[in-house]
């Protein structure tokens, strides 16, 4: 299977999952397989293979419980052609598929080892109806349903019938998790459904997956894209105008993610940032920013990896690669902000979660909020260095075609007005093709060299220049600027502040802190 046949595999999974519960009511022997036959073997009836559909053993049932009502059900249906049913074939008999609803049997066809039979049963707007498979001998009798299709009372198709690990690969049910109101996502998804639209574009399929109850909607939105094997997904959540009143919204993850195909030895690789650190601490504190750190992975593992004070990059990269012999996987967090990854490989199973730290928060009638969005690329093969360019590749064909940022040049604000004066003196000497001069941090506080002299982190919320660092304001730096034919940018961040700043001291019922001496501006106060 290709990468975009998987993935394309998961967009109509996810629906599935979120409206269809498959329930092994009475099983002959053995236990009910999705996917494959009962044995395990791959699905195949009279010589026609399925990657679709139910394995069990007659006498069984299968109770399929629906989301939406379903008007319509449809699968081929035999005896399982493999090697000990071929061996055993006398021994086989007449075997019974049946579609039976409130006691009702709707379709039904009886088959002999080496045939199949299409069932085709309309549905009266059920949301829950059986697949039973009855044989003349309990030996031997492994029956299969495959390709099974259902269609809803909207018009819907579903496909149920993956293989088993697709099911555990997102357990709650679509990509996102979260709790609302102390309900789990596949709950909600569950009680309120999932809507499915598919619009086709030049370059990608764009699907819309809405969950609506009365106090809060869910929309998932996947771009799935044609010519490279990556799916880009983000979510918000709205509570209507006029809904009742809200509830909590917590534990929000952009991605919840098992990956059972992971078997034996793996890679788990994450990036530095660009790391941060005072100079008489940590004197190479940048020395190894942006390499890889790679380990095998080994049962009982656990990594946490997130933001650092708010800074997307300022440690970790936003993004992680897992990869063995078959199959290279990167996930990467877009609009990062205070983001946040735990992974685990536990039981055999590889599982990471990424969301945003610490969130929890009641929406306002008519509020919005939109969470970071989730690249998965998924590769073939085991050459790293062909999959990271296909990477680059997708980059700059949808992610960065638009992005020009203006070519700037970083000054510490802590510096005196004569050495900005001297330095864009010499840009313009030099004709440097600089288009915008940025004064960084440090302006507000006493005169400093560099962000590493810790003075200046004591005045952040100060946000007028110092007397003693910039005399006058930057009137002069800003002409001087302009004259060398670039933009003045100046740094500050009226989220923060110290304890004992001006604008704590000013406005201390719009901050809020901890017990440490930093306070964040509260940003859930309209009048703040």
């Amino acid at each position: 299977m290709g990468a975009n046949d998987f993935l394309h595999k998961l967009t109509e999974y996810w629906q599935y999952l979120c409206d269809v519960e498959v329930i092994e009511v009475e099983p002959g022997w053995g236990h009910l397989m999705c996917g494959r036959d009962v044995e395990g073997n791959p699905l195949c009836i009279a010589g026609t293979k399925f990657d679709r559909g139910f394995g069990t053993h007659a006498k069984s049932r299968i109770r399929i419980v629906a989301a939406r009502p379903l008007v319509h059900f449809s699968a081929c249906a035999g005896i399982a052609d493999n090697a000990f049913v071929r061996t055993n074939a006398e021994y086989t008999g007449n075997m019974i598929f049946s579609v039976e609803a409130d006691g009702v049997v709707l379709a039904s066809a009886s088959v002999v080892f080496g045939e199949k039979a299409v069932i085709d049963a309309d549905l009266p707007g059920v949301t829950e109806f059986d697949l039973v498979a009855e044989a003349d001998f309990s030996f031997c009798a492994h029956a299969n349903w495959g390709a099974p299709e259902l269609v809803t009372a909207d018009g819907s198709v579903i496909y149920p019938g993956e293989i088993d690990e697709l099911r555990k690969a997102f357990p709650a049910g679509t990509p996102v998790d979260f709790v609302y109101n102390g309900m789990g996502s596949a709950d909600f998804i569950a009680q309120n459904g999932l809507k499915h639209i598919v619009e086709e574009d030049r370059s990608f399929f764009r699907h819309v997956y809405t969950c609506s109850s009365r106090e809060l909607i869910f929309e998932l939105v996947c771009l799935e894209y044609k010519e490279f094997p990556v799916l880009e997904w983000h979510v918000r959540f709205f509570r209507p105008a006029g809904s009742a009143v809200g509830g909590v919204l917590s534990d929000v993850k952009s991605v919840l993610w098992n990956n059972p195909y992971l078997k034996g030895r793996f890679r788990f690789r994450r990036y530095h940032g660009s790391i941060e650190a005072l100079a008489e601490s940590y004197p190479d504190s940048f020395h190894d920013s942006f390499l890889p750190v790679e380990c095998e992975a080994e049962e009982g593992a656990r990594w946490h990896f997130s933001a650092t004070s708010g800074r997307p990059s300022a440690q970790w990269m936003p993004f992680f690669d897992v990869e063995n012999d078959n199959v290279f996987w990167r996930f990467a967090v877009g609009w990062a902000g205070q983001w946040e990854c735990n992974a685990a490989f536990e039981n055999g199973i590889f599982q990471a979660g990424i969301g945003m730290e610490k969130f929890a928060a009641a929406l306002e009638e008519g509020e919005e909020l939109n969470f970071p969005s989730i690249l998965m690329m998924r590769c073939c093969g085991s050459d790293f260095d062909k999959s990271v360019n296909i990477w680059r590749r997708f980059f700059r064909t949808h992610i960065m075609q638009n992005a020009c940022a203006p070519l700037s040049v970083m000054t510490w604000g802590g510096v005196p007005k004569d050495m900005h004066r001297q330095k864009i003196a010499m840009i313009r000497e030099k004709s440097l093709p600089f288009e915008v001069y940025w004064v960084d941090a440090g302006w507000f506080g006493p005169p400093s060299v560099s962000e590493h002299e810790p003075v200046w982190v004591k005045t952040v919320g100060n946000w007028k220049h110092h007397p003693e660092t910039v005399p006058g304001g930057f009137a002069e730096v800003a002409d001087a600027v302009h004259e060398a034919g670039m933009k003045f940018l100046l740094w500050f961040e009226p989220e923060r502040a110290r304890r004992g700043s001006m604008n704590e001291q000013e406005k201390n019922d719009f901050f809020i802190s901890d017990e440490s001496e930093n306070c964040l501006l509260d940003l859930g106060d309209n009048e703040a």
